[in-house]
């Protein structure tokens, strides 16, 4: 007489595995089940007769986990950059656009300036609120003004080119030099003080 354990299931969804297949054997087979097909199919039921040991049923097939996102859509609606002074040569630059368009997050912004012009350069930008962000530029050590112009956000595997034509103007100063203050001279207590007289020299550029 042919004994049939019954078969494994096939694993849900589309793509599942199949199931394992059953054991046969005559009246006194005795065998475990048989393994699922990877992913997630159900093992075989074991072949168990009156005088063999348990056996137990066979493995399900090991299961498969299919993770997908969808990148934001990464743009800008404004660009600002902090006056600087040749001393110290570092001016911020800030960004700003929708929550839903500038998210929490690590950004590398590529960007380009003028006067010289320096284009696909990049920097780091933290975006700890949403809809604003901002990051720090240095080596401006010659007076004048720069124009930058943001023309990409990235975000690990997420991108976005800004073609908008959003640009800010950075004007990095020399340093003011001091005047002078003559006409002082010595008074009594209680006496009007003579008349001072302040020097400025001009700030060159």
């Amino acid at each position: 007489m042919l004994q049939i354990s019954g078969a494994g299931g096939k694993g849900g969804g589309t793509g599942g595995g199949a199931g394992g297949a059953s054991v046969e054997s005559l009246l006194i087979g005795n065998g475990p089940g048989k393994v699922g097909v990877a992913p997630g199919g159900g093992g075989s039921g074991a072949m168990n007769s009156l005088l063999g040991s348990p056996q137990d049923g066979g493995t399900g097939g090991a299961g498969k986990m299919i993770v997908s996102y969808t990148c934001p859509t990464y743009n800008i609606t404004g660009v600002s950059a902090s006056a600087g002074c040749t001393t110290s040569g570092n001016t911020t630059i800030s960004l700003s656009g929708s929550q839903a368009s500038l998210p929490v997050g690590v950004y590398d912004v590529t960007y380009n300036l003028t006067n010289p012009v320096s284009n696909g350069l990049t920097a780091t930008m933290n975006v700890s609120t949403a809809g604003t962000g901002s990051f720090v530029l240095s080596g401006f050590n010659v007076a004048g003004t720069r124009s930058i112009k943001i023309t990409k956000l990235t975000s690990g595997a997420c991108f976005a080119d800004i073609t908008a034509n959003i640009t800010a103007d950075i004007v990095i100063s020399s340093p003011s030099i001091g005047g002078t203050v003559t006409g002082g001279t010595s008074i009594c207590s209680g006496s009007p003080s003579g008349v001072l007289t302040l020097g400025v020299i001009q700030e060159p550029f």
